[in-house]
């Protein structure tokens, strides 16, 4: 038995560990636009677009996001994201996300919308989760040291 407690020792803290080392290389705490970042992908929609297109593209997106699009607006926004649905991709993502943040589209994450009894439950969620997590790790240990 003595054998398998180093390994599953090793185990758990690959496990525990392993989302760190995923989280250190990117994910949600990189700013999505940052001045380099925003750059490029601005630089790569225009190439697939061309300027004009790129700008009018822009122009239907900023009004997409405040609420203000027109029924043909709506047409030639919906036209233009199925010709070129890479650069719609880009240019929704990096008008969505600026300096890390949700900013164009008010109470499109999870938790900015999480306010009063929502807000509650979510971190009572969030404390029960990591209480299940406490015991299962207490129990384990137990088990493994008999």
């Amino acid at each position: 038995m003595h054998k398998y407690k180093k390994s599953i020792g090793a185990l758990a803290g690959i496990l525990m560990f392993a989302p760190l080392g995923v989280m250190a290389h990117g994910g949600p705490t990189v700013p999505h636009d940052s001045s380099a970042s925003a750059i490029m992908m601005m630089h790569m929609e225009e190439e697939a677009l061309g300027s004009d297109r790129h700008e009018e593209m822009e122009v239907l997106m900023e009004k997409l996001f405040a609420g203000e699009l027109s029924e043909e607006e709506s047409v030639q926004l919906e036209k233009l994201s199925r010709d070129h649905s890479g650069a719609f991709s880009m240019m929704a993502n990096r008008m969505h996300h600026h300096d890390g943040q949700q900013a164009m589209i008010p109470g499109s994450s999870m938790f900015s919308s999480a306010t009063g009894w929502a807000g509650v439950l979510m971190a009572l969620a969030w404390l029960v989760w990591i209480g299940v997590g406490v015991a299962l790790l207490a129990l384990l240990l137990k088990k493994i040291i008999k």
